[in-house]
């Protein structure tokens, strides 16, 4: 089969997106839904806001460059379970890395 790099990465954007923006738009606003107040949002917003824009925006270039590897990893006849398992372990590396220096970016900022 051939397998293109285009078809990968869209593959991986129209999987991986929609999931991973979900989980950042939930962690704002599950605690204004449990207390059932808008001034946790406000502050998880005026706190991570910033740093959010930056996580989505490496998240989506980390889906891009996962779905481009996976590609060539498929088209050189390697198993399918070893590339799924790169392609986490890279998309997981990437956003766990941008996590944490962002979170010690707010931490030194306030």
């Amino acid at each position: 089969m051939k397998y293109s790099f285009r078809q990968s990465i869209l593959v991986s954007y129209l999987i991986g997106a929609p999931i991973g923006i979900f989980a950042v738009v939930a962690t704002f606003w599950v605690p204004a839904l449990f207390s059932g107040e808008g001034l946790s949002s406000m502050l998880m917003g005026a706190v991570y806001g910033i740093p959010a824009i930056g996580l989505l925006a490496a998240f989506l270039i980390a889906l891009w460059w996962g779905g481009k590897l996976s590609a060539k990893d498929i088209q050189q006849g390697k198993p399918l379970l070893l590339v799924s398992f790169r392609y986490s372990l890279l998309i997981n590396s990437i956003i766990w890395a941008v996590s944490s220096r962002s979170h010690q970016g707010v931490k030194a900022f306030y």
